[in-house]
């Protein structure tokens, strides 16, 4: 292999992890695998999710969230009724992460909904997320569609027939 050649094949084996990484950084915040669950075809809605990881010294708040490919888009608490239902509600006033702290968007907490979808989602598609913060501003990350089993280990996965959005929100 010729000098230069070998040159640019190291080089473009450095470069990969870089460019295939799913992690973005802006300011204190470093926001680790942003990715959406693929949706069922013909499903409206979708659940994103993050984790915000704060390593400045000061807390910011998770304030909002904007999507092109949903008609309105959310973050979500669940709870759990009496009855054993999970609820999915949406959460006022944002999310706060502490200094050095941080915010886990994950199946069976706090997450993204993106709801009113215009087009269908599919595995392996990169789509533009907003996150609005208090201090860090507008942070815009490309969050990838990805089957449930192929982004989470085994023992977080929750079942969406058995939760229920308030019934206002739908409408």
């Amino acid at each position: 292999m010729r000098p230069m050649s070998l040159f640019a094949f190291v080089f473009a084996l450095l470069l990969a992890p870089a460019t295939h990484a799913h992690d973005y950084q802006h300011g204190g915040l470093d926001l680790v695998h942003p990715w959406i669950v693929e949706p069922p075809p013909g499903a409206l809605t979708a659940a994103g999710y993050v984790a915000i990881v704060n390593a400045g010294e000061q807390g910011d708040r998770l304030l909002s969230v904007e999507a092109d490919f949903s008609e309105r888009t959310e973050v979500h608490s669940v709870t759990m009724t009496d009855e054993g239902v999970m609820q999915m509600r949406p959460v006022e006033g944002g999310l706060e992460i502490g200094a050095e702290g941080e915010l886990m968007l994950e199946p069976g907490g706090y997450h993204i909904m993106f709801m009113g979808l215009s087009e269908q989602l599919k595995e392996g598609e990169h789509h533009l997320v907003t996150l609005n913060f208090e201090k860090a501003g507008a942070v815009t990350l490309e969050f990838v569609v990805q089957r449930r089993d192929s982004a989470m280990n085994h023992g977080g996965e929750m079942e969406m027939d058995s939760m229920a959005h308030d019934e206002e929100e739908m409408q």
